[in-house]
């Protein structure tokens, strides 16, 4: 495969490489790597609101 094909930014890799259906990087990283983090980076100060409240014993 070359690199171009990585770099689309569809999930599946198009054409015949790696013998059938596999993410592109660019999707990979885009998706399964910061999304998650900017998910938790957004509702972590939620929480941490949510935990102030309540009183420690």
């Amino acid at each position: 495969c070359t690199a171009r094909a990585d770099d689309a930014f569809g999930p599946a890799i198009t054409g015949s490489c790696r013998q059938g259906f596999d993410f592109t990087l660019l999707f990979e990283q885009s998706f399964l790597q910061i999304a998650p983090c900017a998910i938790l980076i957004l509702l972590v100060p939620i929480r941490a609101a949510q935990l102030r409240k309540y009183n420690v014993k």
